[in-house]
């Protein structure tokens, strides 16, 4: 019997994010990318987005943007160690 692990399908990154964040989310967007995979999603404290390095099997998440920004306008980044992509969204 051989079992292969690892986080390669869709359903399983997902539910890899769900478990990181800790908390119930909107997916709004999820696009595969050449080296992992980039999602868009909106929790109970505002929009989100996050990679996923097929590399390192690891999420790097952004912190939230504002539902309701003043100025109309927000963003979030990621910057982590784990994985060095520096995102904007």
């Amino acid at each position: 019997m051989v079992l292969i692990t690892g986080c390669s399908s869709t359903e399983d990154k997902i539910d890899k994010l769900l478990e990181k964040t800790g908390k119930p989310f909107e997916l709004l967007y999820q696009e595969e990318v050449e080296n992992g995979m980039i999602v868009l999603y909106k929790d109970e404290s505002g929009f989100r987005h996050a990679y996923f390095s097929n590399k390192t099997k690891y999420w790097n998440i952004s912190g939230n943007a504002e539902l309701n920004p003043i100025d109309g306008f927000t963003w979030g980044m990621t910057n982590d160690p784990n994985i060095p992509k520096l995102t904007f969204a």
